[in-house]
């Protein structure tokens, strides 16, 4: 059958590409029993000594060192593995008990992300029967008081996530944490779902952390068995394929509004069970045919994620794929059938799909995003992520995700509003001297200001930005207005490259060296501070 094959090729893909990274997993811990940092999974710190703090936000791995016990290559070391993942446990409780702890990528952080991700995995392996839970009450406590004086909003997937863990948390021990606390919780934090089934990813949908929040909804639910959250995360599955589909089955990369090209495979393949309703089997079927039968080639974007991310959830989301669909005994699955419930436009996205020339091509425009669009074929892709004007030292983009874009969609689609204004930010000493005073006495204040600075940035409106993208039977032009340029100014084309900061993007992707060959012509026209550009691209 076509379903147990897709299955089939999944897991020996996936396999592969878990026993290539494991290793390198194992690297990031110390491993050495006699070490007071044995079980720390911050290797630039208990070894290189680079850092001067251990990124707690990385304990998250020994989760993964649980479930790699299950893996072939793994089978003549389970107990190493079990004591190692108790080890990250006790080391994860010695440092969340600490003044402003909770530290990702300074001192005294209190991070959302390090609280939420590192307790959900602790909390899950105390209830896994790993480690007592005495071990780590301590820690649970800590974590419990903070995710409950907390919401965050920005990034909803880190939000599933402390939910997540604040339900495996009641399940442990309900004392910390009642179950209407979490009742009242859950609605807040599916609230931020938007109605096309995406969750709010700064200001919009994100593909690859979208799959990072039906994992840890998945989660939750494993722990109430609350079917609201299966029910979201559908909703979730439904968008996450429809955009998968829409770009020939790779994904949509920079068209993210955080720029991730990777999609982890957990909470999807979770929908193959057969007791989940035929629709979301028949998704999840063709997102895992899409993205995974081939996830061990160089070409894949598991082959670009560095070991930091290896260590965060996305190693974890391998490994436990692999025993998931392991254990599956799947049916025929026509995913063929699938109806499609989704408009070519889908006005909150501001997301744009068209397939041309009898399927011959697909097109995707992020309107949200400065018009940046991709035109997919089966052989190739080519991708224009807009302009970059520089004068005086500073960079003015058209490539930001940002809902101060005006749109309209008529015959043609239109784009105006203003460039982004971006100076790149230069890490030194004094920076992070500064950075860590600052951390020590205000603790997480800082972060809304930190936010603010890397990514949250105020539009300066100077130079207007219009973009018109018309679309054909043989070509796509794109006809680009400036204006109030300044005397002296260079308007270059933008690389796949974002300005945005996004921590776990900007893994290499080949469209850094090209952006495709469906450039036919280029134009430009200046007169005065107006500078308009025609660009057309072929569709043969």
């Amino acid at each position: 059958m076509q379903s147990q094959k897709i299955v089939k090729d999944s897991i020996n893909a996936l396999t592969k590409v878990a026993d290539r990274e494991m290793p390198r997993i194992l690297s990031q811990f110390c491993r050495d029993e006699n070490s007071p940092f044995f079980g720390c999974a911050d290797r630039n710190w208990w070894h290189y000594k680079m850092r001067d703090f251990p990124s707690i936000i990385l304990q998250q791995a020994g989760a993964t060192l649980y479930s790699a016990q299950r893996l072939k290559s793994f089978k003549d070391h389970k107990e190493e593995l079990l004591k190692l993942t108790r080890a990250s446990c006790i080391f994860w409780n010695e440092r969340a008990v600490k003044f402003r702890s909770f530290e990702e990528y300074y001192p005294w952080e209190e991070g959302y992300p390090p609280l939420a991700f590192s307790t959900l995995s602790v909390a899950r392996l105390v209830s896994e029967g790993l480690i007592s839970v005495d071990r780590v009450t301590p820690g649970l406590k800590v974590a419990a008081t903070q995710l409950l004086g907390r919401f965050e909003m920005q990034a909803a997937n880190q939000q599933v996530a402390g939910l997540a863990a604040l339900c495996w948390i009641n399940r442990i021990e309900p004392s910390y944490v009642s179950r209407e606390e979490i009742d009242a919780l859950i609605d807040k934090t599916l609230n931020l779902q938007n109605d096309e089934g995406w969750f709010e990813e700064y200001g919009g949908p994100d593909l690859g952390y979208l799959s990072v929040t039906i994992d840890c909804l998945w989660d939750a639910y494993d722990a109430l068995a609350d079917i609201r959250l299966i029910n979201s995360a559908e909703k979730a599955l439904f968008f996450l394929d429809h955009m998968v589909n829409n770009s020939n089955g790779k994904g949509i990369g920079m068209h993210n509004s955080r720029n991730t090209d990777y999609i982890v495979p957990y909470g999807i393949t979770r929908f193959l069970d057969a007791s989940i309703n035929e629709n979301s089997q028949q998704r999840a079927l063709r997102v895992m045919q899409n993205i995974y039968i081939d996830s061990d080639s160089n070409s894949h974007f598991f082959s670009a994620i560095d070991d930091r991310y290896w260590c965060h959830y996305i190693g974890l989301s391998v490994v436990r794929s692999i025993n998931n669909l392991k254990s599956m005994n799947l049916t025929s699955v026509n995913f063929e059938a699938i109806e499609n419930d989704f408009d070519n436009y889908l006005p909150s996205s501001g997301y744009v799909c068209n397939t041309l020339n009898d399927g011959q091509f697909k097109i995707l425009i992020s309107m949200k995003k400065g018009g940046v669009f991709t035109i997919f074929s089966d052989s190739s892709s080519c991708s224009d992520f807009g302009w970059i004007l520089n004068y005086e030292g500073k960079e003015y983009v058209s490539h930001w995700w940002s809902n101060q874009w005006n749109i309209k969609k008529e015959d043609t689609y239109i784009i105006s509003g203003f460039l982004f204004t971006h100076n790149e930010i230069h890490s030194n000493p004094f920076n992070h001297f500064l950075l860590r005073v600052m951390s020590f006495f205000i603790g997480r204040r800082l972060i809304i200001f930190l936010k603010n600075k890397f990514i949250f940035k105020k539009r300066i409106d100077k130079i207007g930005f219009t973009r018109e993208i018309v679309i054909s039977k043989n070509f796509l032009e794109v006809i680009d207005k400036f204006t109030k340029v300044p005397i002296g100014s260079r308007i270059i084309k933008a690389s796949r490259a974002s300005k945005r900061h996004v921590a776990s993007a900007n893994n290499f992707h080949i469209e850094d060296f090209t952006l495709g060959g469906h450039v036919v012509s280029e134009e430009r026209n200046i007169v005065d501070d107006n500078t308009k550009i025609t660009t057309k691209y072929s569709l043969q």
